[in-house]
């Protein structure tokens, strides 16, 4: 919470910005494990990044039917924070930690294990 404080005193970046770097730093790199064990997480992750609008059961529903059409097309995950109408200004929250959690999901569906490094 520091690093929020000073990083918004000191006009680094707002606090949305600056708490979206620390979880991407000191959140993240604990998601480690199988797809059994960190699917449903990455997946709840991914959308705790995003605007609070978007998270109704609609709207979930259907950002899961874009991930399983953007793996079964072998598109990258990260690319579907910065694809369609969905830009990181509109929609996205936290977008570097929704980015990084969506390649991090993407490992999940081609290899079995993600892990942040």
């Amino acid at each position: 919470m520091q690093f929020v404080h000073h990083a918004e005193e000191n006009g680094l970046f707002t606090a949305d910005e600056a708490f979206d770097h620390a979880v991407l730093m000191k959140v993240l790199p604990k998601f480690n494990g199988s797809r059994g064990k960190l699917q449903q997480a990455l997946f709840e992750l991914i959308h705790w990044c995003r605007t609070p609008a978007i998270l109704n059961s609609e709207g979930r529903s259907a950002y899961e039917s874009r991930l399983t059409k953007f793996q079964e097309d072998g598109k990258s995950f990260d690319a579907i924070a910065i694809s369609d109408a969905d830009t990181v200004d509109e929609n996205w929250r936290y977008p570097a930690t929704g980015r990084r959690a969506s390649l991090m999901m993407q490992d999940l569906y081609t290899d079995g294990f993600a892990s942040f490094g």
